[in-house]
C-alpha cells in the first residue's frame, strides 16, 4: 500500500523508497491520460500525494454513513450511477458499493464527486473529516485493547461531531461521570475485553471528558432520569459527590445543557427506550448517527436517516418533558444534600412531592 508521496523521482511504498523509470511513468501517463488533462498534464496534480489516492481503511459504520450522504446528493442532483461513474473515470459497480459501504473512498475521489454535486466546502470538510478519522492520531493511547471495535468506531465519530445529545436512564452518562461514579461502574461491569481493568476503563472515562466537554466542545445536551440519580452506585460519598459535580454543571452550562426527566413526567421515556448518544453534524444537517451502547463497552450505530429523526423526535420530547437546567440543579442538589445527610437516598414519595405540573406546563415546586 503506497503510504507516501513524491519523493524525488520515485513513491514511498510501506517505509521504502520506489524509483520510476521513464518508461513507467510515461505508462502511467498514458493510463490516465483523461485525469492528467484535467490537472493542466501534470503527473502530481492527478496523484498529488498518495494519502489522497489511496483507500483510506475505513470502519463500516464510517463507510455507510458517508456512502449514504453521496448516495443523497447524487439523487437529488437527478445523477445514475453512470453520471456518478464518469466522474471518476470507473465503473458503475464501484460508485454501488461506495455507496452502500461495501467499500471505501479515496479522499480525492470523494473531493471530485461532492464537488461535482454542487456540495458546500462546509460539508465536504465534515465528511473527509469522518473519511480520514480511522487515521487520526486517538486520544486513547494505551487503552486501545480495552475498547471494542464498535466503541473506536463510536469514538472516531464523536470527534467529528459538534453536537451530541444523550439520554441517560440507568446511569449518570459517562462524559459527566466522577472519578470514584466511574470506578464504582467500572467496578461493578462484567464482560469487558481483556485488560479491561476498572482502574483503565474509569481512567479512559475521564480522560474522554476532557478531550470532548474542554478540548473539541461540541454543543452538547444531557437528559438524565431521575431514577439514575436514586441508583446507589459506590455509596453515599460517591453519590453526594456525583450529584454536587452535576447539579454544579447544570447550572453553569459549561460545558452543555444537563436536564432531569422527574418520575412525575410519565411515560416519556418509554418512546425511547433504553440509553441513547445522537451525533450531529452542524455542516452536515442531513446527517446523523444514534448510538446505541451494550453491555461490555460495545454498542450499535444507525445511519439511515429514518432512525436518526425518529431518535431525533423521541429525544426532543424528553427534553420537552424534563425540568429545566435551573430546577434540575435544584433537585440534583437536593438529592445530593440528603445523600450526605441520610446516607441514602430519600424516600421516592418524598422526591415525587417536590413537583408538580403548572398552569403552564412546567415542573415545578
Amino acid at each position: 500500500m503506497i503510504i507516501g508521496g513524491w519523493r524525488g523521482p520515485g513513491w514511498r511504498v510501506a517505509g521504502a523508497d520506489l524509483r520510476l523509470g521513464s518508461g513507467l511513468r510515461e505508462w502511467i501517463r498514458s493510463v490516465i491520460g483523461g485525469r492528467q488533462a484535467r490537472h493542466g498534464g501534470s503527473l502530481s496534480g492527478v496523484l498529488p500525494n498518495a494519502r489522497e489516492d489511496i483507500v483510506i481503511e475505513s470502519s463500516p459504520v464510517q463507510r455507510q454513513l458517508v456512502g449514504a450522504a453521496l448516495r443523497r446528493h447524487r439523487e437529488q442532483l437527478g445523477y445514475d450511477l453512470a453520471d456518478a461513474a464518469a466522474v471518476l473515470e470507473c465503473d458503475r459497480s464501484k460508485i454501488s458499493r461506495i455507496e452502500t459501504g461495501q467499500r471505501g473512498i479515496r479522499p480525492k475521489e470523494l473531493r471530485e464527486l461532492l464537488a461535482e454535486y454542487g456540495v458546500s466546502e462546509q460539508e465536504i470538510g465534515v465528511l473527509e473529516a469522518i473519511v480520514r478519522a480511522s487515521r487520526a492520531g486517538a486520544w486513547w493511547p494505551g487503552h486501545g485493547e480495552i475498547l471494542t471495535p464498535a466503541a473506536r468506531e463510536y469514538l472516531q465519530l464523536e470527534a467529528a461531531a459538534t453536537q451530541i445529545n444523550l439520554w441517560a436512564p440507568h446511569q449518570v452518562p459517562d462524559l459527566l461521570q466522577t472519578t470514584g461514579y466511574a470506578n464504582a461502574i467500572a467496578g461493578a461491569a462484567r464482560g469487558y475485553p481483556a485488560g479491561g481493568e476498572p482502574a483503565a476503563l474509569a481512567a479512559l472515562a475521564v480522560m474522554r471528558q476532557r478531550v470532548v466537554l474542554k478540548e473539541r466542545q461540541p454543543a452538547f445536551i444531557a437528559v438524565v432520569d431521575e431514577a439514575a440519580l436514586h441508583r446507589m452506585v459506590g455509596g453515599p460519598e460517591v453519590m453526594s459527590a456525583q450529584l454536587y459535580r452535576l447539579a454544579e454543571a447544570a447550572r453553569d452550562g459549561r460545558h452543555g445543557t444537563i436536564r432531569v426527566l422527574p418520575f412525575a413526567s410519565g411515560g416519556h421515556a418509554a418512546g425511547i427506550g433504553g440509553a441513547v448518544t445522537m451525533l450531529g453534524f452542524a455542516d452536515a444537517p442531513s446527517m446523523g448517527v444514534v448510538y446505541l451502547p451494550r453491555p461490555g463497552n460495545d454498542g450499535t450505530s444507525l445511519v439511515d436517516q429514518a432512525d436518526v429523526a425518529r431518535y431525533t423526535t423521541a429525544f426532543t420530547r424528553l427534553t420537552e418533558a424534563a425540568l429545566s437546567p435551573a430546577e434540575s440543579a435544584r433537585l440534583l442538589g437536593e438529592l445530593a444534600q440528603a445523600y450526605d445527610d441520610a446516607g441514602h437516598i430519600p424516600a421516592t414519595s418524598r422526591a415525587v412531592g417536590l413537583w408538580h405540573r403548572g398552569a403552564d406546563s412546567r415542573w415545578k415546586r
